[in-house]
């Protein structure tokens, strides 16, 4: 407090053009209020002069330094993801102030060698012996760019694969048996009911009391009912949404609606799959490039998107006790806090709390911010089941739409306009 009220002061001073130094020491005693002045009365050795008052003042107000862990908290400094070198050094350049180098821009240099994140940078310094801290920051910028440049590129070609979260099976080993043993049998890995991995870390089954969607039966999703029909049930027949996003299973969506777990959604598309939706927004004042998954019920961003907005925005994370799984994955992803924040896009405004998971696979965003802020627009069409009035008539008179009719002598062609909506 002491520091900051003495930049204001001396910008005050100068402002007002004081350049007496008795009066600047007078104004300093009294702008600085009462307990200061009975505080500087205790001081001894102040003088007369405006930069002794202000030395014993800043003796006083200095808070005591430990020389030894200064030192050690700027050694143990690591770059973090997302943080670029020069915002690495800058982050050094403040610890260091505490620290009483005797040259550093050199500790600096050695620190960001041994704690950067690039191989490649740091086998560059190694290499070259005279080289500077200037000269290693902008070999840092150099490949940053570099490496930005190459990624932008090759998001772009055609065999390359955009991924979000991506589900990895593990194989399972056959257990050897000896010989004359009889084969035991195995279950399968996938429940009868819900249709998730078997056996279920928790219990009961998510599927247990619940109604099947197709045939109202009892204790297992629609997606797992075992009853045979000819006709396809009410619900598929109007399912057909305009946007080309990721579906929701319905055993997911149940499950999310009965537990505090949600579920993201794997999009892996090669070259010959339709292109993931991805959508800019702000948050704060930062632009986020997120993809929307309609399949998740929360809005998650990576660490590395996490950390370019906190350098930006007051977003500190809190704890929560939420999981999060992958789509079709029994292990949890790991989640490094939440912060709520508000999400804009266009005109519209989204108040919401965000979820960031470690790594950096990218951003989502859930389906119902994305309705919200007016992004997606999805139509239901309704099947009818009644024959159009058009397709009746050509079945009632077959004879008369069928080749060239005859009208009282007349030779006439019909044609049904098929731009005509039906009735």
């Amino acid at each position: 407090r002491w520091k900051s009220w003495t930049k204001r002061f001396k910008t005050y001073v100068a402002a007002m053009n004081i350049t007496d130094d008795k009066q600047k020491r007078a104004l300093l005693l009294y702008q600085a209020g009462p307990e200061t002045q009975e505080i500087f009365e205790t001081l001894t050795d102040t003088g007369d002069d405006y930069k002794t008052a202000q030395e014993k003042l800043d003796a006083y107000f200095s808070p005591k330094k430990n020389v030894d862990y200064e030192i050690f908290q700027f050694r143990q400094a690591v770059q973090q993801p997302g943080e670029t070198v020069d915002q690495f050094a800058t982050r050094l350049r403040k610890i260091a102030i505490n620290c009483e180098f005797h040259d550093t821009s050199k500790e600096i240099k050695a620190v960001i060698i041994q704690n950067c994140q690039s191989k490649r940078l740091r086998r560059y310094a190694l290499r070259e012996d005279a080289l500077t801290l200037d000269d290693l920051l902008a070999k840092a910028r150099s490949l940053e760019a570099s490496e930005m440049q190459a990624t932008g590129m090759e998001k772009s070609l055609p065999h390359t694969s955009e991924e979000v979260n991506q589900v990895h099976h593990k194989k399972q080993m056959k257990p050897q048996r000896s010989q004359g043993a009889k084969p035991q049998q195995t279950r399968s890995n996938t429940c009868r009911q819900c249709g998730l991995v078997w056996p279920h870390k928790t219990s009961p089954c998510p599927a247990k009391g619940k109604t099947c969607r197709k045939y109202g039966k009892p204790n297992h999703f629609a997606k797992m009912c075992l009853i045979k029909s000819t006709s396809k049930p009410h619900h598929q027949q109007q399912r057909s949404q305009k946007a080309n996003v990721n579906q929701v299973s319905a055993a997911q969506e149940e499950l999310a609606s009965s537990s505090d777990d949600e579920y993201l959604y794997t999009m892996n598309h090669g070259s010959n799959g339709p292109k993931i939706p991805r959508v800019s927004v702000k948050i704060g004042d930062v632009v986020v490039e997120m993809v929307i998954d309609t399949g998740a019920t929360t809005d998650i961003l990576d660490e590395a998107t996490y950390h370019n907005i906190h350098q930006n925005e007051d977003t500190e994370l809190q704890p929560t006790t939420k999981r999060l799984f992958a789509y079709g994955s029994d292990s949890q992803l790991t989640i490094l806090g939440k912060f709520d924040t508000t999400i804009a896009f266009k005109d519209k405004y989204k108040d919401t709390t965000i979820h960031v998971v470690q790594g950096s696979h990218g951003s989502l965003l859930s389906y119902k911010t994305a309705m919200d802020l007016g992004i997606l627009d999805l139509h239901v069409n309704h099947v009818s089941d009644t024959v159009p009035v058009h397709e009746q008539l050509c079945r009632q008179y077959s004879g008369i739409f069928n080749g060239i009719g005859r009208l009282k002598g007349v030779e006439v062609k019909l044609h049904i306009d098929q731009s005509v909506p039906p009735v």
